[in-house]
């Protein structure tokens, strides 16, 4: 098992899927039953024993960190002039979140999962996604694993695969050496 880690939360995005809404209010924080959708990714990465939580920002800025400080805690913010993508916005954020693993989670999930398998299946020179059995496969992408354990494809909705496939929960954990070892391709590097 690993010792502490910081989380991520990503909030970036541009919340296209949900236009015209998002063009006024930015998808992590607009309202689920009461709170800003992004509160239930931002309580888990607490659950899970993450003290310090960067949230990154692109659209709609001031509205995405209001939502995250009314959630509680105090998360640190990373901001992107440009959008960077999951990779690009962890590796932005290196210096906020500082050294060891980073627990990372998309911020438009809402969901109870009990993150400490994940926690405990991590190694510092490992990434390792939270998955579930698919409900689905042909309404959302997937992700098959060869018989280690190893991501093997992320599929498309609907493609032809043989033997089990997953969903991918929105969670991950990225070891300290795959954070160390994220290439540099943004702004502020």
């Amino acid at each position: 098992m690993m010792g502490p880690v910081n989380g991520m939360l990503l909030a970036a995005g541009r919340g296209e899927r949900m236009e015209p809404l998002s063009t006024f209010i930015p998808k992590p924080a607009l309202e689920v039953l009461g709170h800003p959708l992004l509160a239930e990714a931002l309580a888990q990465l607490r659950r899970a024993g993450c003290e310090r939580v960067v949230v990154n920002l692109h659209r709609h800025p001031e509205m995405v960190a209001a939502a995250a400080r009314d959630a509680g805690g105090e998360p640190v913010f990373s901001w992107e002039p440009e959008l960077l993508g999951g990779a690009g916005g962890l590796s932005a954020a290196r210096p906020l979140l500082g050294k060891g693993a980073v627990l990372v989670g998309n911020a438009d999930v809402w969901c109870d999962l009990d993150l400490a398998r994940l926690l405990e299946a991590g190694e510092e020179r490992t990434a390792v996604l939270a998955l579930l059995p698919h409900p689905d496969p042909s309404r959302w992408g997937s992700v098959q694993l060869d018989g280690d354990g190893r991501v093997q494809a992320f599929l498309p909705p609907g493609a032809h695969h043989e033997g089990e496939c997953y969903l991918f929960t929105g969670f991950q954990l990225m070891g300290a050496d795959v954070v160390a070892g994220l290439p540099c391709g943004c702004y502020r590097c």
